[in-house]
């Protein structure tokens, strides 16, 4: 974090407009010295968040009968073929 504050101030163009991060303490963070690298460490902490949409888990299978697998081993959608299969056998029932 040290290496990223001293690029970014030291630029040029951030020279040129008096630029500088702020020299108020972040909330939560107020118990540490500004710019220290446990300053920083809380900084990321409370600033921080995965990009990553939680999920949660289906059922897997080796096959189209497997129920109620909705993707196979190798990661494929098998939950529409499951319907439409089950769906070919009851169209093929009623038409005998």
């Amino acid at each position: 974090m040290r290496i990223a504050v001293n690029l970014v101030e030291k630029t040029k163009a951030y020279r040129e407009i008096d630029g500088g991060f702020a020299n108020t303490a972040y909330p939560g963070c107020e118990g540490y010295d500004l710019r220290s690298d446990e300053y920083y460490e809380c900084y990321l902490r409370k600033l921080s968040f995965t990009v990553h949409h939680p999920s949660c888990t289906v059922p897997m299978g080796k096959s189209v009968s497997d129920y109620p697998a909705v993707v196979d081993s190798k990661l494929r959608c098998v939950f529409f073929k499951r319907n439409l299969y089950f769906y070919e056998q009851i169209h093929i029932s009623l038409s005998q």
